[in-house]
């Protein structure tokens, strides 16, 4: 009990999550500024479900899907698409605030010149995206309407196409139990249709996707981790020191 930052009361419609320390409010304030940034945001607004409350967030109960459901599955990513054509797009190091991820793991210059060479080759639509767009985010609300929800990871200047790439990510991290670090090792992006369309129409690479998404993930996670811990454990700084590794290796 003692490690619960929030705790979760499930109505007949809605959900009431309550926090229990100081950094489970600093979590709940998180979401909330996402869902209101992602409200405010013709592309996102569609999928943010009615919330209400101050210290609390209220929001509208859901059922999550699972990925059977393919109509609901693909029907989000296809909205997510859809909503997003029109971007412009920007080098990944225009995209990306790397600044943190530098400071905190100490990259040293070269890698941090390696790093700014691989992501000014990779070039990606700028958008807004949710961050952790996984199939446990996806609700199906009681009008058949599917929303997203856990909107802390929300980011004002990323793209959509990193969420799409996290939503299949994430499907093989449940499928064999293991974490991003590794799935992201042995991942064939041919067996998805849509991440094919992605990489032919922005013209990357299995290999650069890969890389992108690692350094996106690792900057993500990072800046959770100072914002609710303020500072990074060893265990932490060692799995992302890792990640980096592996994606300067690509």
């Amino acid at each position: 009990m003692g490690r619960m930052r929030t705790k979760m009361i499930f109505t007949s419609d809605f959900v009431y999550e309550i926090p229990l320390s100081f950094k489970g409010y600093k979590k709940i304030m998180a979401k909330k500024d996402g869902m209101q940034k992602a409200f405010n945001d013709a592309r996102w607004s569609p999928f943010v479900p009615y919330n209400k409350g101050q210290l609390i967030l209220t929001t509208e109960k859901g059922q999550t899907i699972n990925y059977v459901e393919v109509q609901g599955f693909e029907g989000v990513c296809d909205s997510i698409i859809t909503n997003n054509k029109s971007a412009d797009t920007y080098s990944f190091f225009e995209i990306l605030n790397f600044n943190q991820l530098f400071s905190v793991l100490n990259v040293n210059c070269k890698e941090r010149k390696e790093i700014k060479i691989k992501s000014s080759s990779i070039y990606l639509p700028l958008t807004s995206a949710h961050g952790d767009l996984h199939i446990g985010n996806i609700i199906k609300n009681k009008n058949g309407g599917y929303r997203l929800i856990d909107w802390e990871y929300f980011q004002e200047n990323n793209s959509y196409v990193l969420d799409i790439i996290h939503l299949y990510v994430r499907k093989e991290c449940e499928e064999i139990n293991d974490s991003w670090v590794n799935v992201i090792k042995g991942i064939n992006f041919n067996k998805y249709k849509k991440i094919i369309d992605l990489m032919n129409r922005f013209s990357i690479t299995s290999n650069q996707v890969k890389f992108a998404y690692v350094l996106n993930r690792a900057i993500l996670e990072l800046n959770k981790q100072v914002i609710y811990k303020g500072d990074l454990s060893n265990q932490k700084r060692t799995k992302y020191i890792k990640a980096i590794d592996y994606a300067l290796s690509l």
